[in-house]
């Protein structure tokens, strides 16, 4: 049976093979939809689709391709991501990717999208090289720099003395927070467009306006971020330990506990945890970022979150934002994935802008 749209009947099935695909590592962390696969699906996309491939009453892949407004060299359009790619353990063979590609490339038909980003973990050296082999049907994968994931862990600590105010979003207009980050977002590349109906919408399910950590100095924004608890639509459950992490996770724990941390969690148990988004900073300014970070991290902990995940481009000079902060660093690979009809789109994008890539997306 060939690749087919995902249906409402197809919930359980797919939340239970996103259970049983979790990402390899030291630490194996499976992406769960719980109670609902498709009460996150539209998360930043205007539309979203989810291909499943069925055989012998059961869903064994999946695949997703949303359409997002993207800032594309300095212009708003409409751009593509696909991700979502889930295999089931014992059926993984390059006959099911090739059939899952044809199909997207169906759904590519309808001309939504000249382009997607898409991201594959570093560790995955099978899955990277399979997917930049340019075999028969698979689409072009270009590398464009390493995706960078900062888990920040959590614990009380004195307050930092900060250069700026900080204020909770709703205290500032909405509309003056959206035109800030349009202002700052149209200088990267592939980052989202917003605008201030998609506030109060499937977009950005969960997120409420004082969830915006905003810093002001005389009156003027100088940097926002968004303190994105997804938790009651997407997960992030711990399915095991390996090599030195799994060996060594008894005396780690009792160290972290030392020193104030939350403990690596148990199996089946699920990180509780925020994402930084709406991330934008004038010109760069570390030091913004920086007291941001600084005034999210007191709202994560009196929150009861353990961590929270803020992701980087290599090449993003605000990574320098983080290093203040314990963290725990994951790395992935990231892609401009392309097929005929978008090679010539694909050579304008390289223009010197830093990529971007809102982490609430993966």
């Amino acid at each position: 049976m060939p690749f087919r749209l995902a249906v409402r009947t197809d919930d359980a099935a797919l939340r239970d093979l996103l259970r049983r695909s979790a990402m390899p590592g030291g630490i194996r962390v499976a992406y769960t939809r719980e109670p609902d696969y498709f009460a996150g699906a539209s998360v930043m996309a205007t539309q979203a689709q989810t291909l499943v491939y069925e055989t012998e009453g059961r869903i064994k892949a999946m695949a997703c391709r949303k359409i997002i407004p993207m800032y594309i060299n300095g212009e708003a359009r409409d751009f593509g991501y696909l991700g979502g790619f889930r295999i089931d353990p014992a059926a993984r063979n390059g006959i099911i990717t090739g059939r899952g590609y044809r199909a997207l490339r169906g759904l590519h038909a309808d001309g939504r999208a000249p382009a997607y980003l898409s991201t594959i973990v570093s560790s995955n050296r099978f899955a990277r090289g399979y997917l930049t082999s340019k075999r028969a049907g698979l689409p072009t994968y270009k590398d464009i720099g390493e995706y960078q994931v900062y888990t920040v862990l959590c614990k009380k600590r004195k307050p930092r003395p900060r250069g700026v105010d900080i204020v909770r979003g709703n205290r500032i207009p909405l509309h003056e927070i959206v035109s800030f980050l349009a202002e700052n977002g149209s200088q990267r590349q592939f980052y989202p467009v917003y605008d201030v109906s998609d506030f109060s919408g499937p977009r950005t399910g969960g997120f409420r306006r004082d969830d915006f950590f905003v810093a002001v100095r005389n009156s003027r924004i100088l940097g926002v971020v968004g303190a994105w608890d997804q938790s009651a639509y997407r997960q992030y459950r711990i399915d095991g330990y390996e090599g030195w992490i799994g060996l060594l996770r008894p005396l780690l724990n009792r160290l972290l506990r030392m020193r104030g941390f939350a403990l690596l969690p148990e199996p089946g148990s699920s990180l509780r945890g925020c994402i930084v988004s709406f991330l934008g900073v004038r010109n760069q300014d570390t030091g913004v970022l920086r007291d941001l970070l600084d005034a999210l991290h007191t709202h994560a902990v009196t929150g009861g979150y353990t961590a929270f995940s803020i992701g980087f481009h290599e090449c993003d000079a605000l990574r320098e934002s983080v290093r203040s902060f314990p963290a725990v660093r994951y790395t992935s690979r990231m892609y401009l994935v392309y097929w005929e009809d978008g090679a010539q789109f694909a050579h304008t994008c390289s223009n010197g802008r830093v990529p971007h890539l809102e982490p609430a997306t993966l």
